[in-house]
């Protein structure tokens, strides 16, 4: 959308009067959608493994509090997509997380991998004896061709950021929208939501901390009383060999080089589920997984926010319309303040 700076008193005071508008709208449905929240029945638990639950509360008790799975999860967090993106995910209300293995940069677990061989290298020494050779392969294996299968889908911290404009633009229109990552975190015991972390100091610590928590994980998991470590974790058929695999797995996917700092990136991750889809990418075979949204009153979505376009008034209405019809004209509409696509 093309900016228009006010020139005289009477256009300023008339773009003030509609900023106010605006504000009042965002807060009106924003009050709508939590009311909504609050009043709707609550999801049907997901159907689990008897061990799963469980199992996920150990990962999560490793991993917490590490740089990139902090305590408290933003409000706000955007999922940048094109148009036949947002088109899915309205009309299906569900997310697709991409397996790790596929990702279209590679190089990013080559980079995670030698992050965790130096952590282990410097954690080794203070490892007991009877486990030490299966915990430094739980740092140093390559996980892509084996183990169960981990999935994601990204966000972004940054609501109108240029650099994800150019990427998912592509000649069209694209698209932010705005997900509360807390309440999408709630609805499956089986996520793990974190930040990436872009800085090596900070990488090499969390692993090192991952590190430390695993060899002292008897008294780490003392309340998870299914790992109550009636088998040791010095044998590759414990449970507990199977949880340290993959905790570390797990904290690599939350680490990329800073080269891509820029792009202020959330990630949620689900862990073992064999039941893929798939899409063809330029090509080639992607396998990922569905995420089921809801029903639009209880959707952990706010805003939607057009992207650079040829044509941004069409695009805005066409979008209002899309939203309206899919039972989602409470969520808030705002176009980029970029200016028009060239």
């Amino acid at each position: 959308m093309v900016l228009y700076l006010p020139t005289t008193a009477a256009e300023a005071e008339a773009a003030e009067a509609r900023s106010k508008e605006i504000e009042r709208t965002i807060q009106e449905n924003r009050i709508k959608h939590e009311r909504a929240m609050a009043a709707a029945p609550a999801r049907p638990a997901v159907m689990l493994e008897p061990d799963m639950p469980a199992r996920f509360r150990a990962i999560k008790q490793v991993l917490e509090a590490t740089p990139m799975f902090p305590n408290a999860l933003p409000e706000k967090a955007y999922h940048y997509t094109n148009t036949a993106g947002l088109k899915g995910i309205l009309e299906k209300r569900e997310l697709w997380a991409t397996d790790l293995a596929y990702l279209n940069d590679l190089s990013e677990y080559s980079y995670s991998e030698q992050l965790a061989k130096q952590a282990w290298a410097a954690a080794e020494p203070e490892c007991p004896d009877a486990f030490r050779d299966l915990l430094r392969s739980c740092f140093e294996e390559d996980r892509r061709n084996s183990g169960p299968p981990l999935h994601a889908c990204c966000f972004c911290a940054r609501p109108d950021l240029l650099s994800q404009w150019r990427t998912y633009t592509g000649g069209g229109t694209g698209y932010a929208i705005e997900f509360n990552l807390r309440r999408l975190h709630e609805t499956d015991p089986r996520f793990f939501v974190g930040r990436i972390e872009y800085e090596e100091a900070a990488q090499k610590k969390a692993l090192a901390e991952i590190a430390k928590r695993l060899m002292n994980a008897n008294a780490l998991l003392a309340n998870v009383p299914e790992y109550s470590w009636a088998a040791k974790l010095d044998a590759p058929t414990s449970p507990h060999f199977g949880l340290a695999r993959e905790a570390v797995y797990i904290a690599r996917a939350f680490l990329k080089s800073r080269i891509f700092s820029e792009e202020q990136e959330w990630r949620l991750a689900l862990l073992g589920l064999d039941d893929a889809e798939f899409r063809i990418v330029s090509g080639a075979l992607l396998p990922y997984v569905v995420i089921p949204l809801g029903p639009p009153e209880t959707i952990p979505i706010s805003r939607v926010i057009v992207g650079p376009s040829a044509r941004p008034k069409p695009a805005f209405e066409a979008t209002r319309r899309l939203l309206k019809k899919h039972g989602f004209g409470h969520i808030l509409l705002q176009s980029t303040e970029f200016p028009v696509q060239a």
